[in-house]
């Protein structure tokens, strides 16, 4: 289902007894607008995060080369994902946990 007010509304109204189950599309489409909101937050005080918007925003396997260089570079220089305090680090472990599970 939608993720629209409306969409809940009517389904409440119309289908009491029915089990409601969010599509993949719009779950994401939060999911995603979450990572990038703790990104342009976490850039002010990292700066080495500027221009890595779409290493977080990608799944791993749509990486580009350069991408995936970049994100690799990132962990050996120990600037993120080994740093428990960003907040970021954990955005982006939780989203690879939804798309995962959503399969």
């Amino acid at each position: 289902m939608d993720l629209s007010p409306a969409f809940q509304k009517g389904a409440a109204e119309h289908l009491p007894n029915a089990e409601i189950t969010f599509d993949r599309f719009h779950l994401m489409k939060l999911v995603n607008e979450a990572v990038d909101d703790v990104r342009k937050g976490e850039v002010l005080t990292q700066p080495n995060l500027k221009k890595t918007r779409w290493l977080w925003l990608k799944n791993d396997c749509n990486l580009k080369m350069k991408q995936k260089e970049k994100l690799q570079e990132l962990v050996r220089k120990g600037e993120v994902l080994t740093q428990p305090n960003l907040k970021k680090t954990r955005w982006l472990w939780l989203k690879r946990l939804f798309v995962r599970l959503s399969g």
